[in-house]
């Protein structure tokens, strides 16, 4: 039995440029992202979530999350998917 792919079309495989996500920040994440980015981070995606949008960000295997009011999170208890 032939295992179905994933659609390209869903959220969770696409993978937007990183000026499109950016884009989709308010000025206080921006801000964040962009010191961040200085110590080698990337913003790999953004978390919708009802209390707000979360930027996560990657170094390697470290992961940092930015909130809605621009606090960084160095250490943050989240689950990564591979």
């Amino acid at each position: 039995m032939a295992q179905e792919l994933p659609q390209e079309n869903e959220r969770r495989f696409a993978t937007p440029h990183t000026s499109v996500l950016y884009s989709q920040l308010n000025a206080a994440q921006q801000a964040a992202v962009s010191s961040l980015s200085h110590f080698g981070y990337e913003l790999s995606y953004i978390r919708i979530h009802e209390s707000g949008d979360i930027a996560i960000l990657k170094v390697g295997e470290q992961v940092a999350t930015i909130d809605e009011e621009g606090n960084v999170d160095p250490e943050p208890n989240i689950k990564i998917r591979s």
